[in-house]
């Protein structure tokens, strides 16, 4: 994919200079991608697309890149907007469907549509089986069932999954903040978002 973006940039770089400048923003954008600055990464390719609008893939590089820099933001709904724009566009290794996803993941939760977090947290975990974050998102949603519909079944399966989560990764502080979230939600009832438990509990929630 980045092999043929190449080639029609270096070709036409001999016809105008823009492709040359558009080519060396695709590269220090997929430099910036590769480190985790995905805000700088949809710039640079935002700007690159700009320049020479005729070569498609970097408007849908640009997307991708920036449905990340949402997700990253928490902006779930804008960042399934531009994911959604490539689809049929990338190729499967880009894992798209596992993106898609977890933008799902947080539409559905602001929405509060619990079974659609359910369901888009199903997809994520069949995506990867290795991560606990993969069984906690399921928990969680599970949790969320549990603490507006009262359904005990929900209950039994979000310990479950959290039990899974558990076994892969008790240790790390994002993990052990994410189960006593869970945990919190299943004993209260209640669903809060992330920054409401953290100014609620700002040194974690301890059952009494």
């Amino acid at each position: 994919f980045f092999i043929g973006i190449i080639a029609i940039v270096l070709f036409s770089f001999y016809w105008n200079w823009q492709y040359f400048d558009a080519y060396n923003k695709f590269q220090e954008s997929i430099g910036s991608f590769e480190k985790g600055d995905f805000a700088n990464a949809s710039n640079l390719m935002q700007k690159a697309s700009t320049e020479v609008p005729e070569v498609e893939d970097l408007k849908t590089l640009a997307d991708f890149y920036s449905g990340f820099n949402f997700l990253k933001q928490n902006k779930s709904k804008e960042a399934l907007n531009k994911f959604n724009s490539c689809i049929g566009k990338i190729p499967p290794d880009y894992n798209l469907g596992l993106y898609i996803n977890m933008a799902k993941i947080g539409v559905t939760f602001d929405k509060k549509d619990y079974d659609g977090f359910l369901a888009a947290s199903q997809e994520v975990l069949k995506i990867d089986s290795t991560s606990a974050e993969c069984y906690s998102g399921v928990a969680s949603a599970y949790s969320c069932i549990y603490a507006t519909k009262n359904d005990e079944s929900a209950k039994i399966k979000s310990f479950e999954y959290l039990k899974k989560a558990k076994a892969i990764d008790s240790t790390s502080s994002e993990a052990k903040f994410y189960y006593n979230m869970i945990e919190y939600r299943l004993f209260a009832h209640t669903v809060i978002t992330r920054e409401e438990f953290i100014k609620k509990f700002p040194n974690g929630w301890i059952k009494n």
